[in-house]
């Protein structure tokens, strides 16, 4: 019988296969396994999220049309996989290591002669203030990165967010807890803690000398303010003498008269002399552009301007290449201890203000061409036209893109799964035939002036300003609205919100994957997350978290993938509260009979339907 037919174990397994050669579906054996494994293991590098890497695997097996297994499976495997990744990267940083290189990497965490912390709390120390002595600070800290011998194309042999990823992991750790690591994972936490250290003091030496710069700058200016205030009396008599003495001479033409005899009826002549020796005084302490009292700046550029070109090599753009070959004249200058400059100096990046400065009657000035050569490498560098090597922040464009021979290898293999035409051409066609339909469709809304939020009056388009649509009544009710909230402090808030999500468990430990035991300290240290207060504050603020036990939990519990995961969660529980919120609207509108309550499993706790997405 039919029944009988179906209730035969054997049946599901035999439709099962016929499905299965029918639609050219496989099953998830240990061959596919492998073939999956490998797959996704240079995928994984570049993912720390194990829902990614899930995402990912899913997609990759329906496209190979492989029968997905359970989650549990899939978990099991994607852990593993990270886990391999993370293996893998480690093993990739440390190879090829010389003995010099590995001796120099462990003993970084020795400590420093006559001192009581390590190199490696030296290296991690903040930058400081942005000051000549702060810059010599951090020059310093980079060279000693720099003679470990770690090329900074070493940075690429992994992904970036892996590089950051242990560089993090490995400074949450002291000293102590690395040299008891395993060889290679201590070398390889090491290399990504000194690539990603030297890409940062590069990024610190760079803001200190434009901060620098722009603080000359400002100073000047202040300087010309203060003088200014200082002598604003002298000014204002000076300004309404002159005042007096045009308007003498303007109606003295006007009448036909002696200009020199209207002057005297109006102000004696020895204080008009007086006035105009005034004038040219205030003219002499105030210069008329503020580059006149920029020379006096150039020693306390000088103080870190040679130890900028000697410790960083800036590349950049064609139009950049006159500044670029000005640095490097300046470099050899500095290591020829000479001071003259050559008599055709490159002055191609000279702007017109500063040639006045920089061209004098004897040739070119030193010290205001090398104030304009790093006023002008300051903004080069914040608008992208030149760029350090070594650095995050202040790279090349390039960087950021696939290489050349990237690229080739993907479009060889198929891989690319772009979103658009991948032939330019084509693309091009495309987006012009869009265009053209929609101006052609414009075109027509506008003869017929039914275009929205737009007219055109006298041929030219004029689009109408946006306006605020919200009605009075709506912020009158937002108001009342407001109002019946009840005052809460944040503390207690938060506290509650963790009661219904349970967020605080998504801050587990970077090292172990276990929840943090003290719950009270995630906390806090969110709180003072969130709130800009600081640990140290929040740590005075409280009575029963100390800010060492604050310090521990930051370090080891809070990180972007822990606050995405917390994230999650409270977003997950306003769609459910959502969801059920409406149900139960759409039950009372409708008229739908209310859901019979459900007895209780013996555990004590109802069981709950699932809500469908």
């Amino acid at each position: 019988t039919l029944g009988g037919y179906a209730v035969r174990v054997a049946t599901r397994y035999l439709h099962s296969s016929a499905l299965q050669d029918l639609y050219g579906f496989r099953p998830f054996t240990g061959q596919l396994r492998a073939e999956i494994t490998d797959t996704l293991a240079a995928a994984a590098m570049g993912m720390m999220e194990g829902g990614m890497l899930a995402s990912a695997m899913v997609e990759e097996m329906r496209r190979r049309k492989i029968i997905i297994p359970g989650i549990s499976v899939i978990e099991r495997l994607c852990a593993d996989i990270l886990v391999e990744a993370e293996r893998h990267a480690l093993r990739r940083l440390a190879d090829g290591l010389s003995r010099d290189q590995a001796r120099r990497l462990d003993a970084l965490c020795d400590l420093a002669p006559e001192t009581h912390r390590t190199f490696l709390a030296w290296l991690r120390q903040p930058a400081g203030a942005a000051t000549p002595r702060g810059f010599q600070l951090v020059a310093a800290r980079l060279a000693h990165l720099r003679a470990i011998g770690l090329p900074p194309e070493w940075a690429r042999r992994i992904p970036e967010r892996r590089l950051r990823q242990l560089s993090r992991e490995g400074n949450r750790m002291t000293a102590q807890h690395l040299a008891e690591l395993a060889p290679v994972r201590r070398r390889g936490l090491l290399v990504a803690i000194a690539l990603d250290l030297m890409a940062s003091l590069t990024d610190d030496a760079i803001d200190m000398h434009d901060r620098m710069v722009g603080r000359l700058f400002r100073k000047a200016e202040n300087r010309q303010h203060e003088a200014m205030r200082d002598q604003r009396a002298l000014i204002g008599r000076s300004v309404r003498h002159y005042a007096t003495v045009g308007a003498a001479v303007i109606e003295a033409r006007r009448r036909g008269i002696d200009p020199f005899m209207a002057i005297e009826r109006v102000m004696p002549w020895e204080v008009f002399e007086g006035s105009v020796a005034d004038a040219t005084e205030l003219g002499k302490r105030h210069p008329e552009d503020l580059l006149d009292l920029m020379e006096a700046a150039y020693p306390k550029l000088r103080a870190y301007t040679p130890r900028l070109l000697a410790t960083f090599d800036f590349h950049g753009v064609t139009a950049a290449r006159p500044l670029l070959e000005a640095l490097s004249l300046l470099r050899e200058l500095n290591v020829s201890s000479r001071r003259l400059l050559p008599a055709d100096p490159p002055l191609g990046f000279v702007r017109p203000r500063w040639r006045r400065f920089v061209l004098r009657e004897g040739g070119v000035d030193r010290r205001y061409y090398e104030l304009c050569t790093m006023e002008e490498l300051r903004q080069r560098l914040r608008a992208g036209d030149v760029w350090v090597v070594g650095s995050r922040r202040y790279r090349s464009l390039e960087d950021d893109l696939l290489s050349k021979a990237s690229f080739v290898a993907l479009r060889v293999s198929g891989e690319i799964r772009l979103g658009i035409e991948a032939d330019a051409q084509a693309f091009l066609g495309r987006r012009r035939q869009l265009l053209d339909a929609n101006l052609t469709a414009v075109n027509a809304l506008a003869e017929q002036g039914e275009l929205s939020q737009a007219s055109i009056a006298n041929d030219e388009l004029v689009i109408r300003p946006l306006r605020n649509d919200t009605p009075a009544e709506a912020k009158a009710l937002t108001q009342r609205l407001y109002a019946l909230l009840p005052r809460i402090r944040i503390t207690e808030l938060l506290d509650e919100v963790d009661g219904w999500t349970r967020f605080s468990e998504a801050f587990v430990h970077l090292r172990t994957g276990e929840p943090a035991r003290d719950r009270r300290a995630v906390l806090t240290a969110v709180l003072a997350d969130g709130t800009n207060l600081g640990l140290t504050r929040m740590a005075e603020a409280c009575n029963d978290v100390t800010l060492p036990r604050l310090a521990w939990t930051a370090s080891w519990h809070l990180s972007e993938e822990t606050y995405k995961q917390a994230l999650a969660r409270v977003v997950n529980a306003a769609a459910d509260a959502a969801c059920r919120t409406l149900g139960r609207w759409r039950r009372i509108i409708v008229g739908w009979p209310a859901l019979p309550r459900r007895r209780p499993r013996r555990g004590g706790q109802p069981r709950q339907r699932p809500l469908r997405q």
